[in-house]
C-alpha cells in the first residue's frame, strides 16, 4: 500500500516549500492544481484525494527572474503571491545573531550531552561582523563547527580564539562575501 506524502500528511495543518525556485516545471503543474483544486495524486495512484493543507513557499532565487527565463510558471507565481514576505538577509538583522547563536547551542548542548553556557563577547563581535551568506542555514552549520572544536571548554564559554581560528579562516576563504 503507497504511503501516504507530505501533502496529505499536512491535511489540516501548513506545509513549508523550500527552494520554489528550483521546483521543475512537472512539479509546478502539480503544485498548481492542488492549490486551485485542492486535490493531488499519490504516487503511482489514478485516485484523486483531497487535502485542506495550506502552502508556505520559499526561495533564495528571484522566481520574477526565472519567469523571464521560462523556468517558473507566472501563474504559480502569482498562486503563491497571495502573501509575499521578504526577509532581509541574517547580516542585515544582527540583533537575531546572538538568538540564532544561544538557540543553536542549546540544541547542540542537548544533542551532545554539554553545557556550554554561551560565547565569550569577543567571539559574539566575530558573529556580529560577519557577512552570514547562507543566513540562518549559515549560521546552524556555524556553530555547530565551533561546538564541535570547543569540547573541551574550561570556563564553559565559546572562547574567541575557538571562534577565531575557524570564523577567519572560514572569512579569508570566501572573502567574507560568498
Amino acid at each position: 500500500m503507497a504511503k501516504p506524502g507530505l501533502v496529505e500528511v499536512a491535511t489540516s495543518g501548513t506545509l513549508l516549500l523550500d527552494e520554489m525556485g528550483n521546483l521543475c516545471m512537472e512539479g509546478q503543474g502539480k503544485l498548481l492544481k492542488f492549490l486551485d483544486h485542492g486535490t493531488f495524486l499519490r504516487l503511482g495512484s489514478t485516485q484523486e484525494r483531497a487535502s485542506t493543507a495550506r502552502i508556505i513557499a520559499a526561495s533564495n532565487v528571484d522566481l520574477k527572474q526565472r519567469i523571464a527565463s521560462n523556468i517558473f510558471r507566472l501563474d504559480l507565481y502569482h498562486r503563491l503571491s497571495a502573501l509575499h514576505i521578504k526577509l532581509p538577509p541574517l547580516r542585515e538583522r544582527k540583533g537575531d545573531i546572538p538568538l540564532f547563536v544561544e538557540h543553536f547551542l542549546k540544541l547542540y548542548n542537548t544533542k551532545l550531552g554539554k553545557a556550554v553556557q554561551g560565547i565569550s563577547e569577543a567571539a559574539m563581535e566575530l558573529f556580529l561582523n560577519y557577512f552570514w551568506q547562507g543566513n540562518s542555514k549559515g549560521a546552524w552549520n556555524f556553530t555547530k563547527h565551533i561546538e564541535a572544536e570547543a569540547l573541551e571548554i574550561w570556563d564553559k564559554k565559546v572562547k574567541w580564539q575557538i571562534v577565531s581560528f575557524s570564523f577567519w579562516g572560514q572569512f579569508l576563504t570566501t572573502g567574507g562575501n560568498n
